[in-house]
């Protein structure tokens, strides 16, 4: 065993770490130009485009995603971020009928985000714990109009329809909304029912496939915009 972990280590690339320490620089002092190769450059691109003032994220999780958003986002201008998960609140039933991830806690992300900084200035962060489809109607008069919504939180037919709901409403002429993992779980049935004569949904290629899984996936970016806007 001992030898055949030496043999594998033989074909290790030996510039592999400083590629990522030079992605990571790229990541944290010039997010404009950088990629990661996955299905949300998508979003950093529309943000490029957007400029977004105001950013919702349903489904933070650890705040990888959000970290990302808000870096790219404070490069244009001031930005607010808000974000809803069930944190803490997260039980093993729920886990398994929304198909989620461990989120880490409301503080941990918190202070991982508030921590973000550029160009002198740092994201107004507001995170909300609980159920989405009650949580997020309650915030809704607070946040006003979204410049760009990103769906990935329950991924239940229910909650996917609830948070769709609850988020159009957000949604001003040119606002952008992203929904992930199409087309598995309820995500798909509920993109393809979007009434298409007030909405334009595209669905972007290419996806990120997981062939890990039981059975492999292929999760995708919906992207939804209101017909007739910019």
């Amino acid at each position: 065993m001992a030898n055949a972990e030496k043999d594998s280590s033989a074909f290790k690339n030996p510039l592999r770490p400083a590629y990522r320490r030079l992605r990571g620089f790229v990541r944290e002092n010039f997010p404009a130009l950088y990629r990661d190769g996955t299905r949300y450059d998508a979003i950093a691109a529309e943000i490029r485009r957007l400029r977004p003032r105001t950013i919702v994220e349903i489904g933070t999780c650890r705040g990888d995603n959000a970290e990302r958003m808000i870096r790219l986002a404070l490069g244009y201008g001031e930005v607010d971020y808000y974000g809803f998960d069930l944190f803490e609140d997260l039980d093993g039933a729920t886990f398994d009928k929304e198909a989620a991830l461990w989120p880490a806690s409301l503080e941990k992300v918190e202070a991982r985000l508030k921590a973000v900084r550029r160009g002198g200035r740092a994201a107004g962060v507001h995170l909300t714990r609980g159920d989405t489809t009650v949580t997020l109607k309650k915030a809704a008069p607070a946040i006003g109009r979204a410049g760009l919504v990103f769906i990935d939180g329950g991924h239940s037919y229910a909650t996917v329809r609830a948070d769709w709901e609850n988020s159009a409403p957000l949604c001003g002429p040119g606002a952008v909304v992203f929904f992930d993992d199409y087309p598995n779980w309820g995500v798909g049935q509920l993109v393809d029912e979007i009434d298409r004569a007030a909405w334009d949904v595209r669905i972007l290629a290419p996806g990120d496939y997981f062939h890990h899984t039981d059975p492999p996936l292929n999760c995708r970016l919906a992207r939804v915009t209101r017909r007739g806007a910019l």
